[in-house]
């Protein structure tokens, strides 16, 4: 017995409809598509590589700070008085 296909089907008629919209709608999601997008894709497994290249910097004369993107994007300078709050702890 085979197993049944689990994805979306649609008539070939209707599908030829609906996929210039569907690429459309990729290409320039709403506001609201690219938050969530922006949220689901932090619980993507992307830490191994930053933890990679983090350790890295910090084995050069390097220190690492990390800021949200929500936060630079809301609050640009709570971020740099965090940085200028570091740089005057280390002089």
């Amino acid at each position: 017995m085979r197993k049944q296909d689990k994805r979306w089907r649609t008539d070939a008629a209707l599908w030829e409809k609906l996929k210039p919209i569907a690429h459309e709608m990729r290409v320039e999601p709403t506001e609201a598509e690219k938050k969530l997008w922006k949220y689901l894709r932090k619980h993507q497994l992307q830490g191994e590589e930053d933890l990679i290249r983090q350790e890295y910097l910090e084995s050069q004369p390097l220190k690492v700070l990390r800021f949200p993107n929500d936060t630079v994007l809301n609050d640009v300078n709570e971020v740099m008085k965090h940085i200028e709050a570091h740089l005057s702890s280390t002089l």
